[in-house]
């Protein structure tokens, strides 16, 4: 990714449909691209004074002249190649319709084996950076959910079981339809989070098919359980849609942790649980260390190997920041992952629930090396302070 300097700083836009567009057009570069690479770049609209334009080039398989022209129809997939690979061609369809809404316009460049640009043009206003307060999304009575969430892409996945697992909610993974409709036969839930864009099916249709499996053992209509709607796609027909489909809720994404947590206990509330309330007590996120894990493992381990364990953490944690700060110098993405990640596990299994959370941020952000120069010094911070409380 490159951003030019006169593009670089805050902009007055919609974010959320422009991060719509770009991620498309970035999904479609990666899964049409084999060999070479996907570039992003930003920059001043040359052409049209206060326009910033977005350009999204690849070294893929590339678009024929006579398959551009249908390139932005609904429900089309141009060329041999895209069919194999699949998908529902609404995607750039939808895009060209943001991009308008934006008083802007989409244009694309291609030769067929030779690569593609995508990009879009939008005017937007230099801003100041916006700091807004985070409302909590704890009330009293914390209601604790057996979930089941139905989404093919591993980011989303982890990010979002990362929110919900440390809300002390327990959330079963289902990767497509398929396995949903298996796992659902079998087990009993709160609450069904469905991704409308699977491999295999579309939400809508996942829907159907679960209330279908979810009627064979139900006594009366009111028992069923709320099923939240997940996409990308914002338009208010849209939303609408899922609404008229028979979703009780719609979230969109990317997933905001606060939106996710309310709604998860605002639809909820009333309702009677699947997991025994009285006996779990969610770890707030705010929490620096949850005791009660290490207390657990002194009452199988003893004290003296509790006692090694934290001297073990204390110095591997050392070292694994050392190493993370070798591999930002060294500019290695996919090893500062690595290495949160391994961080990350350590600390979830010493009750660390601040850092856990901290380390997850890192693990799952797109650019891992700028989030984690972002949060160093907190997460350097958090990992003393959590030393020092499950040492004393």
């Amino acid at each position: 990714m490159h951003v030019d300097k006169e593009a670089r700083g805050y902009w007055f836009g919609d974010a959320t449909r422009i991060t719509q567009v770009l991620n498309n057009l970035i999904s479609n570069a990666i899964k049409f691209t084999s060999y070479g690479g996907v570039s992003v770049n930003v920059s001043m609209d040359e052409r049209n004074e206060g326009y910033v334009l977005f350009r999204v080039i690849d070294t893929g398989v590339g678009i024929s002249e006579q398959d551009k022209d249908k390139l932005f129809d609904a429900f089309t997939q141009v060329g041999s190649a895209k069919a194999k690979l699949g998908g529902t061609g609404l995607g750039l369809a939808i895009s060209n319709k943001i991009v308008t809404a934006l008083h802007g316009y989409l244009e694309v460049g291609s030769q067929l084996n030779q690569g593609s640009v995508f990009s879009f043009s939008i005017p937007l206003e230099p801003a100041k950076e916006i700091t807004t307060e985070q409302s909590s999304a704890r009330s009293e009575n914390n209601l604790i959910a057996n979930i089941i969430m139905v989404e093919d892409n591993p980011v989303n996945r982890l990010v979002a079981e990362g929110f919900l697992t440390n809300h002390g909610h327990k959330v079963v993974i289902a990767e497509n339809g398929e396995q949903a409709k298996s796992i659902f036969k079998q087990q009993k839930f709160d609450i069904a989070l469905l991704d409308i864009n699977l491999p295999d099916c579309n939400g809508v249709e996942l829907l159907a098919d679960l209330k279908a499996i979810e009627m064979t053992g139900l006594i009366d209509e009111s028992q069923r359980i709320p099923m939240v709607a997940i996409s990308a796609h914002v338009f208010n027909e849209e939303v609408q849609g899922y609404l008229n489909a028979g979703f009780d809720a719609y979230l969109s994404k990317p997933i905001d942790k606060n939106k996710l947590l309310n709604l998860v206990q605002s639809t909820l509330e009333g309702r009677i649980m699947q997991l025994p309330q009285q006996l779990c007590n969610p770890v707030d996120s705010k929490t620096l260390v949850d005791s009660r894990v290490l207390e657990a493992d002194r009452e199988v381990l003893g004290n003296e190997k509790v006692s090694e364990l934290i001297s073990l953490f204390e110095n591997s944690s050392s070292t694994i920041i050392n190493q993370i700060d070798e591999a930002v110098t060294e500019l290695k993405p996919d090893l500062v992952k690595q290495l949160a990640h391994k961080l990350k596990g350590s600390a979830g299994s010493m009750g660390m629930n601040a850092l856990h959370i901290q380390c997850l941020e890192v693990e799952a952000d797109q650019s891992p090396i700028d989030k984690y120069l972002e949060q160093r010094d907190l997460i350097v911070l958090t990992l003393e302070k959590s030393i020092s409380m499950v040492k004393s």
